[in-house]
């Protein structure tokens, strides 16, 4: 595990390894955090002491701050970086890399990890619940992980096609529940209602907006059968 509670001072040791193996490296580094942070790093030095410098500098402040002082945000993108690019062709899980970030930073983070991973030959793994990351995933690299079992849903065209119109959290919602039924305003809503009072399944989570063409579940006190939109519209409230 990277940083345990100690992100700085291990940071200053990744960065420090980066800067004096590969300079270059270092420099695409401090490009990358200035591009995300809009933060310029300076150059790791080691002390007399046997200490690691590191700082960093922000527009309009005249001092460099010490990188201690840096944001949880900044701290956590710039260890990823760093580890990437002093441990080439590893495997680096990151747990949830987006809450310190708002939504347009969430997707330059996961666009920036998934390049710089490539390049160096790893394979970076997120767990997220960020919709704006699982959305930028969905075409080569999304996994659900559900009780236990894993659902490789990039290479289900069906299943993207679902994603991109109702979102991941729709989806998870129906693998929990079995089904969501979508209903076309209030007097459809009222027919399920009733519907459902007289049937012996659980209540349904209620959506909006479904396609004519959609089909729903229902199971009443005889044989499970399936209706239709137009069967449950005559159903009386």
């Amino acid at each position: 595990m990277l940083g345990q509670g100690q992100t700085a001072q291990v940071l200053r040791n990744l960065c420090l390894m980066v800067a004096g193996d590969d300079p270059s490296a270092w420099s695409r580094v401090a490009k990358l955090i200035d591009r995300l942070s809009d933060v310029s790093l300076e150059d790791p030095t080691e002390t007399g002491r046997g200490a690691i410098d590191l700082f960093y500098r922000e527009a309009g402040v005249r001092r460099p701050a010490d990188i201690a002082l840096a944001g949880r945000r900044l701290q956590q993108i710039l260890l990823v970086l760093a580890y990437l690019h002093s441990h080439p062709h590893s495997v680096l899980l990151i747990n949830e890399p987006d809450p310190h970030l708002e939504i347009l930073r969430q997707r330059q983070a996961y666009v920036l990890l998934r390049d710089e991973g490539a390049r160096s030959g790893s394979q970076v793994v997120l767990v997220t619940h960020s919709q704006v990351i699982l959305g930028e995933a969905l075409d080569c690299n999304l996994t659900l992980l559900l009780d236990g079992r894993t659902d490789e849903l990039a290479s289900r065209t069906e299943i993207v096609t679902a994603l991109r119109h109702y979102g991941a959290e729709h989806y998870l919602r129906a693998r929990q529940r079995e089904y969501v039924l979508y209903v076309e305003g209030e007097p459809i809503w009222l027919c399920c209602k009733r519907l459902q009072r007289d049937s012996v399944i659980p209540p349904p989570m209620f959506g909006t907006s479904a396609p004519t063409s959609t089909m729903c579940k229902t199971t009443t006190r005889g044989p499970t059968r399936t209706q239709s939109w137009s069967e449950l519209k005559g159903v009386s409230a």
